[in-house]
């Protein structure tokens, strides 16, 4: 049986094989964005389409961003924070064209109820036993 991931791996080969990240063996890389965009920093929605972007620059200085809607047109200048709120945070100062990123969503696998641990439980009994030992260690 394949799994998602080996599947997700090779769904293409040409121009190239997609980059798949295994988000169990990095979970650093999940971060809490709502926290982080909800803090009073940055405005709620965007000022602008998302859909017709194709490549943008950022400025940690001016909390602008800098896009276009094709590869070789003029960019845009749409500025994304709020104007002097009182509770506002401090972000730190970045290079350029960097941005500050939030912290990791998670420090540890996520317990699931012990409703769901007691039915997977009697589910792996069809598993393989690799699978098996997976289900018995999840947290609940």
């Amino acid at each position: 049986m394949i799994s998602t991931y080996n599947l997700l791996i090779s769904a293409r080969s040409k121009p190239e094989p997609f980059i798949v990240v295994n988000v169990e063996q990095q979970p650093e890389i999940v971060r809490n964005w709502v926290d982080f965009l909800s803090n009073g920093n940055y405005k709620k929605t965007a000022p602008f389409k998302i859909q017709e972007i194709r490549e943008f620059k950022t400025s940690s200085d001016k909390g602008s961003i800098q896009y276009r809607p094709n590869y070789n047109g003029l960019f845009y200048n749409s500025i994304i924070t709020q104007k002097n709120k009182k509770n506002q945070l401090v972000m730190p100062k970045c290079q350029e064209n960097e941005f500050y990123m939030p912290p990791s969503a998670y420090q540890e696998p996520l317990a699931i109820t012990k409703e769901k641990y007691s039915n997977l439980q009697v589910l792996k009994e069809f598993c393989s036993h690799q699978a098996k030992s997976y289900f018995n260690s999840l947290p609940h």
